[in-house]
């Protein structure tokens, strides 16, 4: 069943964006920082993933479905989230869904982290 379409009110959390370094590093990287580009109102969904314990800390691996208004971005650019319960995610975009042929929402197909306690998720 595909998914239902949201409406602006379904946009009730908000994530930081971020686009990647821009520096050239000589060897077919980049280098440089993540540059915050704007702080949006998103529908974030987790679609499946996994939660471990390395050591004592908790790391997770989950696919998302984060919902926002169109805007120009591009694959690998990320998303910082806190989620209901206070937890700190780092989400790496890596597809993104157009919703129709005038769309009104973009859907970002997102692999998450759960960031380790201090470590900022939505700065």
């Amino acid at each position: 069943m595909p998914p239902r379409t949201p409406t602006p009110g379904d946009l009730r959390e908000i994530v930081t964006l971020e686009q990647p370094p821009s520096l050239d590093d000589g060897a077919g990287g980049r280098t440089g920082t993540w540059q915050r580009v704007a702080r949006l109102p998103a529908m974030v969904e987790a679609e499946q993933g996994s939660l471990a314990v390395e050591g004592s800390l908790a790391t997770g691996a989950t696919r998302f479905r984060v919902t926002i208004r169109p805007r120009a971005l591009g694959t690998g650019w990320r998303l910082g989230w806190t989620d209901t319960v206070g937890q700190s995610w780092r989400l790496i975009v890596r597809a993104q869904l157009p919703m129709g042929q005038r769309p009104l929402f973009l859907q970002l197909i997102c692999e998450g982290t759960l960031l380790a306690d201090g470590e900022p998720g939505n700065g």
